[in-house]
């Protein structure tokens, strides 16, 4: 066998055998076969437009079957597995977006990247009102009481309050995010008046983000991604973004219910129905992380289910503690004794008296 292939190293080469073969050069030969035949398909779709790709139901198979692993390697770190963003990044499968959801906006802002060093990146920034002394804790609270409301949200507050808190309002949000409080996308300001929230829509969350600012952060993908897979991500987004609006809503929180009259979009996804093409784990993910996010005072687990783990880690820890104690406690057995249970307390161990 080793006459036939490479086997026996030497100073500066090895020996290759009569067969010749190479593990290099046939991965080589295989990459290179399977980027010939990506570029089939990766030119028509370069040169058609998104609307004319999504009618392609073969250049769509071939988006499918490639987005999610340029998804998972380079996005789904801070986005998550199915896109649905977390605490501080934000979701991408709902309506939500700060520059705009189209396929050339995403290409985009994908490419230059937020707040990053590319020459020309996107800047998004929020004043730290409270912090730089803009406005006090009290006109604050003033405000969030009325950004709340402005999403469908009914807050705890009188009417003269929230009056306070639209003159504060428009005196120091307006001009990013509008008087209506719609945000401008062209300043990548978010919108105020859905139930979609980065950093969480709860008194304490949005409290913070008033008093201290925010600046988000993604890096430009150009040196990464190339401009064709920048656009298969872009469909695929724009494909899960449809998809999840067809779920049915439940409403956003049940202690503060959202008015007929008020925004659709004040309103959660429930999880999607088994058709659906992701899989269950993730559809579940992508819920349960919208809900966390839109309500955090929520729960979601049963409490007694939630209990019995810490519970019995409690009593772990409670017992290793005594095991490592020293000088030992005279109350606990000491080793090698045995505990007699009829007794409250340990007996004491006996003192022989020195000869």
């Amino acid at each position: 066998m080793w006459v036939l292939l490479p086997a026996w190293p030497m100073v500066n080469t090895y020996t290759k055998g009569i067969l010749g073969l190479d593990q290099r050069e046939e991965v080589q030969q295989s990459i290179a076969v399977a980027t010939e035949s990506r570029a089939e398909w990766t030119a028509r779709l370069a040169a058609l437009p998104s609307e004319d790709i999504r009618n392609d139901a073969a250049l769509m198979a071939h988006v499918t079957d490639t987005a999610p692993q340029i998804f998972g390697d380079n996005c789904a770190g801070c986005h998550g597995r199915g896109a649905a963003g977390g605490p501080g990044f934000p979701s991408l499968i709902d309506d939500a977006w700060l520059w705009g959801g189209n396929t050339a906006t995403i290409m985009e802002t994908l490419r230059v990247g937020i707040n990053a060093t590319h020459s020309d990146t996107r800047y998004a920034q929020m004043l730290a009102f409270g912090r730089d002394g803009l406005l006090g804790r009290d006109d604050i609270r003033i405000v969030v009481d009325y950004v709340q409301s402005l999403s469908g949200l009914e807050p705890d507050a009188s009417a003269e309050r929230l009056a306070a808190g639209e003159e504060i309002f428009i005196e120091n949000c307006a001009a990013c995010h509008g008087d209506n409080g719609a945000g401008i996308t062209d300043m990548g300001a978010p919108n105020l008046t859905d139930g979609f929230w980065i950093y969480g829509g709860d008194d304490k969350a949005m409290f913070t983000t008033i008093h201290d600012g925010r600046q988000g952060w993604m890096p430009a993908w150009e040196g990464r991604i190339t401009e064709t897979d920048r656009k298969i991500l872009a469909l695929y987004l724009q494909g899960l973004r449809q998809e999840t609006a067809q779920w049915p809503r439940i409403p956003l929180r049940p202690s503060r219910p959202v008015p007929a009259s008020g925004p659709a979009r004040a309103c959660l996804r429930s999880p999607p129905p088994p058709s659906s093409s992701l899989s269950s784990s993730v559809r579940m993910r992508i819920w349960l992380q919208s809900h966390l996010r839109q309500n955090p005072t929520a729960p979601c687990i049963p409490p007694q289910k939630a209990s019995r783990p810490i519970a019995r880690r409690n009593h772990h820890a409670e017992r290793t503690r005594i095991q490592r104690q020293w000088p030992p406690d005279p109350r606990s057995p000491a080793r090698g004794q045995r505990h007699d249970p009829r007794r409250r307390a340990c007996p004491a161990p006996r003192e022989h008296p020195r000869p």
